[in-house]
């Protein structure tokens, strides 16, 4: 695990996990290179392609980070946020959307409906 940028070894040698995150992502290509890169960095992943699964497996694993990508089959990514933010258990999840769309609108849409940050794509590994 990585924790200000001090690994974190179990007995065994091998990397703890730093936290959950839940990837909320529709394109199998960035499902993978997020989810490979979280996982070089020591964090447990879970990945889902749509909006409704997303609340659902939220609520199965309470994550400490949800990446969001906005535009999904189903509801939204600003939906799904609007409906983290007024669970009991799931308002406090960190959320961070992380989508193609950059124009200003889009932020302060994602803002409104509780975002914590945005990220546009492609998106720098620093960033992220």
């Amino acid at each position: 695990m990585t924790t200000s940028g001090i690994d974190v070894v179990d007995q065994e040698g091998e990397l703890e996990p730093t936290c959950s995150v839940l990837v909320v992502e529709d394109d199998e290509l960035q499902q993978s290179l997020i989810r490979d890169f979280l996982e070089r960095h020591g964090h447990s992943v879970t990945v889902t392609a749509d909006g409704e699964e997303a609340i659902r497996t939220a609520q199965r694993i309470v994550p400490d980070i949800v990446l969001l990508d906005i535009r999904l089959d189903g509801i939204d990514g600003y939906e799904v946020c609007r409906r983290l933010r007024i669970h009991p258990v799931l308002s406090e999840v960190y959320v961070l959307m992380l989508t193609g769309l950059s124009d200003r609108e889009a932020r302060i849409k994602a803002f409104e409906s509780g975002a914590d940050d945005f990220i546009t794509k492609p998106f720098d590994e620093i960033e992220l």
